[in-house]
C-alpha cells in the first residue's frame, strides 16, 4: 500500500453535522427536540443548532428556515490542520471546490465543495468542544453528557444517504478524493452500480469454518455494536448467488438465533420452534412461539 493511500484513509475524521432546510421551522424544531430528543445549542438568523446527546462537538444538526425542504450541506471534520489542507488541494485539483467561508458557531473556517452530482459539503478542522452543564455531567469520561432519556434520544449522527443521478462518479469522488472505503455495493443487471456504502472495513478473511477476521482501516469504537445490526447478519454465500436472492431473503429464514422459522403464512401467523443447535446450552426455555397477525387494526 502506498504512503499516499495510507494517509488518505485518515484525512477525514468523521461526519460532523448536516444542515437541513425546512419550510416549517417551528414544526421541525418541535419534532427534532420533542420526538427525537435533540437539544438546542444555539441560534443564528434563520438557523437553529441542535445536538445529539453524546456528540462532543457544538452541534449535530442545523435546521434552517427555507421555502423548500432538503439537505443544504453536509459537514465533514478533517483529521487535522494539515489533513484539511491536503484534502482541499485534492478537491481543487478535481475542479469541485467552491471556496472558503467563515466558520459557523462551534467550528472554524470551512471549505465548501460539491461532489460530481452537485451535493454540497463543507470541510473543517477547528471545533468547539461541548461542555455539559453541572446537572447533566456524565458518570463516564468517554461520554459528552449524561443520557437525557428524552424522546428517541439518538447518541450521535451516524451517516447520510444521498440520491444521485449516477452513483459511480460520486462513489469514485468519495473514495479517491475523500478517502472512504466501499463496503457494500449494488450492481444492476446492466452492469452499472446502483448504490454504494462506505465505511472503515479494509478486508474480511475467513480463517476457518467458524472464524472470520475483519481488518479496519482505522480505529472505530462503534464497530462491534454495528455488527449487532440486522444489516450485519451472516448468511450462506450461495444465497446471494441464487436468482431473486433479495426476494428470497424476505421469505426464508437463516441464522444462528435461539429459534428457527418453521411456518409463515402471510397476513395470518408465524411459528417458531426451538433451535436445537443454538450456541448456548440449555437455551431457549420455550419449545415454540406462535405470532398471530391482525392486519386490520380496527379488529383489535
Amino acid at each position: 500500500m502506498s504512503t499516499e493511500t495510507t494517509v488518505l484513509q485518515h484525512e477525514i475524521a468523521h461526519l460532523g453535522h448536516v444542515e437541513l432546510l425546512t419550510p416549517e421551522p417551528e414544526k421541525s424544531l418541535w419534532f427534532f427536540t420533542e420526538v427525537l430528543g435533540l437539544t438546542e445549542s444555539g441560534r443564528v438568523g434563520d438557523s437553529v443548532y441542535l445536538r445529539t446527546w453524546d456528540n462532543y462537538e457544538h452541534h449535530s444538526l442545523v435546521l434552517t428556515a427555507h421555502h423548500t425542504s432538503g439537505i443544504r450541506r453536509t459537514a465533514l471534520r478533517a483529521a487535522g490542520a494539515e489533513a484539511l489542507k491536503r484534502r482541499v488541494a485534492a478537491i481543487e485539483a478535481a475542479g469541485l471546490g467552491i471556496g472558503w467561508t467563515e466558520g459557523r458557531p462551534g467550528i472554524g473556517d470551512t471549505y465548501v465543495f460539491a461532489d460530481p452530482d452537485g451535493h454540497e459539503y463543507e470541510l473543517y478542522w477547528e471545533s468547539e468542544w461541548f461542555e455539559a452543564p453541572e446537572d447533566s455531567r456524565p458518570a463516564l469520561k468517554n461520554q459528552a453528557q449524561a443520557y437525557p432519556g428524552k424522546g428517541v434520544c439518538p447518541r450521535r449522527l451516524d451517516h447520510v444517504n444521498f440520491l444521485a443521478a449516477t452513483t459511480e462518479p460520486n462513489g469514485a469522488f468519495v473514495r479517491d478524493i475523500l478517502g472512504a472505503r466501499v463496503t457494500e455495493q449494488i450492481r444492476l443487471d446492466n452492469g452499472t452500480i446502483g448504490a454504494l456504502d462506505f465505511a472503515d472495513v479494509k478486508s474480511v478473511e475467513a480463517l476457518d469454518p467458524k472464524t472470520v477476521r475483519v481488518t479496519l482501516s482505522r480505529p472505530n469504537s462503534a464497530f462491534l455494536i454495528t455488527l449487532t445490526h440486522r444489516n450485519a447478519s451472516i448468511i450462506p454465500r450461495n444465497w446471494y448467488a441464487e436468482q431473486n436472492a433479495r426476494a428470497e431473503l424476505n421469505r426464508k429464514s437463516v441464522g444462528t438465533g435461539p429459534f428457527r422459522l418453521v411456518e409463515w403464512v402471510q397476513h395470518s401467523h408465524m411459528r417458531l420452534e426451538r433451535n436445537p443447535g443454538y450456541w448456548q446450552p440449555g437455551l431457549p426455555y420455550l419449545d415454540e412461539i406462535i405470532f398471530n397477525f391482525i392486519p386490520n387494526s380496527a379488529a383489535m
